[in-house]
């Protein structure tokens, strides 16, 4: 009988090994793909350009609405950010990085879309089109 493993055996920690090197190559990537403070403040001065009160801001993936409302706090009351959706406001601004939507926009269609889209670096801003509501 032979004592030498199966050549089999050393899958498993091959494949561990590429892994490993994978997210070691990767997480730099990515790290320099996310914006910056001065990319922040860029998109907020677009966002205040064409605000108007009631609109509703929104950040996607949700994981950058802290940094979001770091920039653009002011401009989020407090009903605003405990809102259970965003049917009752007329427009929406959406910033979002990596092609993300947020719940509030994403069944927005046609006539609703948003105006228009502006990269400012890894952010994208959606400029809000109005919402025709059936609401009173």
């Amino acid at each position: 009988m032979s004592t030498r493993p199966s050549p089999l055996a050393v899958v498993p920690a091959l494949l561990l090994v590429l892994v490993a090197v994978w997210e070691t190559c990767a997480t730099p990537r990515d790290a320099a793909a996310l914006p910056t403070d001065k990319t922040w403040q860029a998109a907020a001065q677009v966002v205040r350009a064409g605000y108007e009160p009631g609109d509703l801001i929104v950040f996607a993936p949700a994981w950058i609405d802290p940094m979001g409302r770091m920039q653009l706090g002011d401009l989020i009351p407090v009903d605003m950010a405990a809102r259970m959706d965003g049917a009752r406001f007329g427009r929406i601004w959406e910033i979002s990085i990596r092609g993300a939507h947020a719940p509030e926009t994403a069944g927005l269609a046609g006539t609703h879309r948003p105006a228009a889209t502006r990269a400012v670096s890894a952010l994208t801003v959606a400029a809000p089109a109005t919402i025709a509501s059936s609401l009173p």
